[in-house]
């Protein structure tokens, strides 16, 4: 049974890490396209599509609400991206922020054909240092040996890495979903002897049936449904990710900060939900 809660922190030490790891995803990647002489070379690689033209102006739209900026306009947008996310950083919208940010943009996934890694802007792109738990890195550490060592013939033609990727790319989600149960859950096992009490938290969805509201000192996501909400009758503004009293037009938005009580846990069901206070 978990006895608390706490949010991982990224020292400078993690950072430092990161930024070597990126740089040697980049440099394998590169290196493979600069080498290729009159066939094109096989390769796998982390690509990341270009976000629409209306989701990026939503997403404008919305940090500005929350006091930030973000030029949609600008020609160098992972730049612009960047900047945000470091302005966003360490406050108690950062989650909120990076939340809308992850739904405005493509999904990163794993390619035959290089079209570049729009979140990170970077032109070539791979997961290759982490061979050890992501097969896509097992399979450019091979690609790579087969390379370097001048083998004639590569045991993964176009059609079996195009496979691989596609694979590979499903069995990411799995994961990544399996990961977000494994905490929900712990989370409902730490919250279900603490009904009644009351926590900070920040609007972090909404819907026509209800706000989500994420607790700011673990983190777990519950729900307050409208119907709870008896001072009047709200409803759903999607463009302002608001609903909106329809008498008194008090409005609660998405990012804002809000002060909860635990009504109750469902384990069977996964969910908590909260009353506002």
């Amino acid at each position: 049974m978990p006895t608390d809660i706490k949010i991982k922190e990224t020292n400078e030490s993690h950072q430092l890490i990161e930024e070597f790891m990126l740089l040697a995803n980049r440099i394998v990647s590169q290196h493979v396209n600069l080498e290729k002489k009159i066939e094109k070379t096989p390769f796998i690689y982390r690509i990341h599509d270009l976000p629409s033209e209306e989701k990026i102006q939503e997403f404008a739209r919305f940090v500005q609400s929350l006091g930030y900026y973000f030029n949609a306009s600008a020609a160098n947008k992972s730049r612009e991206l960047q900047k945000l996310l470091e302005a966003g950083g360490s406050t108690e919208e950062e989650a909120v922020i990076n939340e809308i940010a992850i739904r405005s943009m493509a999904k990163a996934i794993y390619s035959t054909q290089n079209i570049g890694h729009y979140g990170l802007g970077f032109k070539y792109y791979s997961h290759f240092t982490s061979p050890i738990r992501r097969f896509p890195d097992l399979i450019a550490h091979l690609l790579i040996h087969n390379y370097i060592s001048k083998e004639a013939k590569s045991k993964f033609g176009w059609k079996r890495l195009e496979d691989i990727c596609e694979h590979s790319s499903l069995m990411e989600r799995n994961a990544i979903n399996a990961e977000r149960l494994s905490i929900k859950l712990k989370q409902i096992e730490y919250l279900k002897n603490k009904i009644g009490e009351t926590f900070n938290g920040v609007i972090s969805g909404i819907t026509h049936f209800g706000i989500f509201i994420e607790l700011s000192s673990n983190l777990a996501e519950g729900l307050i449904h409208l119907r709870d909400l008896e001072d009047d009758y709200y409803t759903l503004d999607e463009k302002s990710y608001s609903i909106i009293g329809s008498t008194n037009e008090k409005q609660y938005r998405l990012g804002d900060k809000v002060k909860v009580q635990l009504k109750s846990v469902n384990e069977e069901k996964r969910e908590i939900d909260f009353t506002l206070l």
